[in-house]
């Protein structure tokens, strides 16, 4: 069984992700979809206008499409991502407390990064992503 210790360093890890994934969501849907979605304290997806493919023709970013529901589909993705991945790195490996907090921290933003591009590779494909 695990010490308290080891519960309280897992605790605050997957709270930081949460955290993280709600921050950086926006703006990684501007990154992936070059859309204009932004910070949350910027506008968030007010100015997600579309983009400009090759031919100059704008298309709907995938996520910002499906309204309200389109971001929480991708959030959920990475959120389960996030806790599958942070969870498993708790339960596999042992380091001293500040070395398990940071390594989890840093399984928890390539989570992120790793399901949020995945997400938006599905959901672009289902989407027809650009059109």
């Amino acid at each position: 069984m695990k010490n308290r210790k080891s519960w309280l360093i897992l605790l605050s890890t997957l709270v930081f992700a949460y955290a993280f994934a709600w921050v950086f969501l926006t703006p990684f849907c501007g990154l992936v979809f070059h859309c204009g979605c932004t910070w949350l304290w910027a506008g968030a997806a007010e100015k997600c206008i579309g983009a400009m493919d090759g031919a100059c023709s704008q298309h709907t970013c995938p996520w910002c499409d499906d309204g309200k529901l389109g971001m929480m589909i991708p959030f959920a993705f990475m959120l389960l991502g996030q806790t599958t991945a942070i969870v498993f790195a708790w339960w596999k490996y042992r380091f001293s407390a500040i070395a398990q907090l940071v390594f989890q921290i840093i399984v928890g933003i390539v989570a992120f990064l790793f399901s949020g591009y995945l997400e938006a590779v599905i959901h672009g494909w289902i989407k027809n992503y650009p059109r």
